[in-house]
């Protein structure tokens, strides 16, 4: 529905009384707030933009590399750079003129800044494990996305911080003594951990004046949390040797990640109702990685047996507490990981197993019915999610109660 479409919508409900001017007037802005295809737009060829001409100089400085001397390529290094945050905020703080090729050209000039590290490095001659580089480049950033509250630099700041981490644990894998082959056990209770800790960070900013990051760090949370037992899910026993226990070195960095959880967790009333399914979800997500690191320990070989079980597991309870919660958001999340899961199982037990058309047909159908099921059921869920009321565990609106269903309704 365009905006011409909604007023005329709305300016009906009014004429009918179904909706007063004010209620109107709330709509109009919750609308406007939420954005549009066209500002969304904007935002995604400004940034993109941006990011061409960073790329453009840029490359016309490796071009040229050779004949320029130190003070010239930091000079160079630092206009970009700062070109580009002058410009971002300008357009998005200072006048306010365009406040979304604002935000886009801020958060290009945010992913410049890794390439400034690079090269004052190669300059330089700095040597230092590249997860280093990344860490600085993640944490000088985390202050800007406090102070421009821009959610679309927190989607770059978290994948620039689980991008440390990550990169992090394979260094701590690799230099393990021992030769060791279930590194995907390290990795698993990392975004387990990784998941607590975005969610206690989302329950900690409803709390905040940057409660719009509530949904986004929820959602991310969650992702991490599923994508966990994913990793471990693989049945990889015919490449191992001996099998052997897990290295607890390897999962310290799931540990520390599962520590900081709780310690933000503790700052959060999280008993409060409208907390509780937070509550319950950074529980879950540091369930699981406890759950996947002792069956990593305990179980070497089999450990994927387990780890497909908590998956199926944790899917389900994210459905049930979107459902309770109201939380379509939730439902989707834990549908895009279920499907997940069934392509990789495909993949991993039946493609090699097929042939020619046959995978091709076999592949179509499976599309096909995994499309209409989940379709049926999202659909099946999300209704029942909206039509819950404050006695089915969703928050009370203080809205009047509605009449009485007729006897062809179904009560909620």
């Amino acid at each position: 529905m365009n905006k011409r479409q909604l007023h005329e919508a709305l300016a009906a409900l009014e004429r009918e009384g179904t909706i007063d001017a004010g209620q109107r007037s709330a709509i109009l802005a919750r609308v406007e707030a939420s954005g549009d295809a066209a500002g969304r737009f904007a935002t995604i060829v400004g940034a993109l933009g941006g990011l061409l001409v960073g790329a453009g100089v840029l490359s016309l400085v490796a071009y040229n590399w050779e004949q320029l001397g130190r003070p010239a390529k930091l000079l160079l290094i630092l206009a970009i750079f700062l070109g580009l945050h002058l410009a971002g905020y300008r357009l998005a703080e200072s006048p306010g003129r365009a406040p979304r090729t604002g935000r886009a050209l801020t958060v290009a000039a945010v992913l410049a800044f890794g390439g400034a590290i690079f090269l004052v490095a190669q300059i330089y001659h700095l040597d230092a494990k590249y997860p280093n580089a990344v860490l600085l480049w993640w944490l000088l950033n985390v202050p800007l996305v406090l102070l421009t509250s821009s959610t679309a630099l927190l989607h770059v700041v978290m994948a620039l911080g689980v991008l440390w981490a990550c990169w992090h644990t394979g260094v701590v894998v690799d230099d393990v003594p021992q030769s060791w082959e279930h590194w995907t056990a390290a990795f698993g209770v990392l975004l387990a951990g990784l998941g607590a800790l975005l969610l206690a960070l989302g329950a900690l900013a409803g709390r905040s004046r940057w409660a719009h990051f509530e949904r986004h760090l929820e959602h991310a949370g969650l992702l991490l949390a599923l994508a966990a037992p994913l990793i471990m899910s693989f049945d990889e026993r015919s490449s191992y040797g001996e099998p052997e226990p897990t290295p607890l070195v390897v999962l310290l960095p799931g540990a520390c990640a599962l520590v900081a959880a709780m310690l933000v967790a503790a700052r959060v009333r999280l008993l409060e109702p409208r907390r509780r399914g937070a509550l319950l979800a950074i529980a879950g997500a540091c369930g699981l990685a406890l759950l996947l690191g002792l069956a990593a320990w305990r179980l070497p070989e089999m450990a994927f047996v387990p780890a497909n079980l908590l998956m199926l597991a944790a899917i389900v309870g994210v459905i049930a507490l979107g459902v309770r919660r109201h939380r379509n958001g939730w439902i989707n999340v834990a549908v895009l990981a279920f499907v997940a899961l069934l392509f990789c199982r495909y993949g991993e037990y039946l493609w090699d197993r097929l042939e020619g058309g046959a995978a091709f047909l076999l592949t179509g159908l499976l599309l096909l019915g995994i499309g209409f099921a989940t379709e049926r059921g999202r659909k099946r869920l999300i209704a029942r999610a909206r039509a819950g009321g404050p006695g089915q565990g969703g928050p009370a609106t203080g809205a009047a109660p509605s009449a009485a269903p007729s006897a062809g309704e179904a009560r909620p």
